[in-house]
């Protein structure tokens, strides 16, 4: 789906674009976010789910993020915003306005990227996928399962939906994967694979 897109409008525009294929092919909604730059647009694409679209043009980035809790910026994990709370820094203009130097001494180089993130700046480029790389379903039981009947089922359902996903769009496979995580994360994996792709 090529696009050319030179301002907030085009980009705007295109977002439309690919809400509507979405939707129309996989029959699912999707929150989308458009920001000047890769932080500010992922983090607008967590916004008005499931079905949204948040713009936020360059004048705006400011007043979008600093309302915003510190666990927004990508690279803060618990353990970090943690520490952050000891210092005093909750809200992502706290972080913004934050001395560097005390930043840097505390998080070494990071101290250096949150505060840049929490001022909106962010240099990282967007990487454009080439194709599906897989097509997954999952189910999560609500309770322990140990009827094999229903069990057979339900992975039927799911072989079902990526089958139909297969045909739909035409698409090769060349492994089948099945995944189970138990509910003290345990995982075990079973794959199988052909030389070749295969198209149903």
């Amino acid at each position: 789906m090529p696009f050319n897109i030179s301002n907030f409008e085009d980009a705007v525009r295109c977002a439309h674009k690919i809400k509507d294929e979405i939707k129309q092919q996989e029959e699912i909604t999707r929150s989308v976010g458009i920001g000047p730059n890769k932080l500010v647009a992922k983090t607008a694409s967590g916004f008005q789910k499931s079905d949204g679209l948040t713009v936020v043009r360059s004048e705006n980035v400011r007043d979008f993020l600093f309302p915003l809790p510190v666990s927004v910026i990508p690279y803060i994990g618990k353990k970090t915003i943690e520490a952050l709370k000891e210092m005093g820094i909750n809200k992502v203009e706290e972080l913004a306005n934050f001395k560097v130097q005390v930043l840097s001494e505390k998080f070494g180089k990071m101290g250096i990227l949150i505060k840049q993130r929490a001022n909106g700046i962010d240099s990282e480029e967007v990487n454009e996928r080439e194709g599906v790389k897989s097509i997954s379903r999952h189910i999560i039981f609500d309770e322990d399962v140990d009827d094999p009947d229903k069990i057979a089922k339900n992975v039927g359902k799911l072989a079902d939906s990526v089958h139909d996903n297969l045909i739909k769009n035409n698409y090769l496979f060349k492994t089948v994967t099945i995944i189970v995580r138990l509910n003290n994360f345990s995982t075990f994996t079973r794959a199988k694979s052909v030389p070749f792709g295969l198209r149903i």
